[in-house]
């Protein structure tokens, strides 16, 4: 049989009297009084063998004059306010401290390169892991996690550039390079509608070709000298 003692008091007269009758027990305490805002949680409960039930009884009844004890199961704590509070705070947590795990460069892991925050954590750098040469450069200025430049590189020297100006995830610019890192021209979306509509190719005697989509359709129309 299980006892609940609504009160230290209670338990400890109990205790009493089943010493004084040599009934063995078990005590389990469920709350301290000293802290209970609402008497929503028995004091304890104490484990008895059935077959003491008949010496028990009299001694529950005795003590029960003064207040009755809880025969049923203790009353959860409302505690809902406080679990949301807790559960938002993990989440909280959770995404400051991937966040920081992701910036530190402990979860970047990739089979052919090395990835490496700057100190600032607005540049990250690809290496290949063959020979250490470095491919790509990602640039983060504002830290909202959207690229505003990104870099490609062949043999240390810089082929490639994206540009986004407005952070919104397209790059409205592409600028090219040829080996030794000179330009050789660029593309253009000058309207956002993310379809590139002027284009520069810079030919091998310095002469431009520009092309020009007027109808923004996704087709140069135009060829300009």
């Amino acid at each position: 049989m299980e006892i609940f003692t609504p009160r230290s008091e209670f338990h400890l007269e109990l205790v009493q009297k089943l010493y004084e009758q040599n009934i063995p027990y078990e005590a389990r305490f469920l709350s301290d009084e000293r802290i209970q805002m609402e008497i929503t949680q028995p004091y304890s409960m104490i484990d008895i063998a059935d077959e003491y039930a008949d010496q028990v009884e009299p001694m529950i009844r005795d003590l029960e004059k003064e207040k009755p004890v809880e025969a049923t199961p203790p009353t959860k704590f409302n505690s809902s306010y406080l679990t949301w509070g807790l559960v938002a705070y993990a989440l909280i947590a959770t995404v400051l401290c991937a966040k920081y795990y992701y910036q530190s460069g402990e979860a970047l892991v990739d089979p052919n390169f090395d990835l490496r925050w700057n100190a600032s954590s607005t540049q990250l750098s690809y290496y290949k892991k063959s020979n250490g040469e470095l491919v790509f450069r990602h640039f983060d200025q504002d830290y909202d996690w959207v690229y505003e430049r990104l870099e490609t590189y062949q043999s240390g020297i810089i082929i490639e550039r994206y540009l986004d100006a407005n952070s919104d995830g397209f790059y409205e610019e592409s600028i090219n390079y040829d080996v030794d890192g000179q330009y050789t021209g660029k593309w253009l979306d000058r309207n956002g509608d993310t379809y590139y509509d002027y284009g520069e190719i810079v030919l091998e005697n310095a002469d431009t070709i520009r092309l020009v989509d007027q109808n923004g359709n996704g087709v140069f129309e135009r060829l300009q000298p």
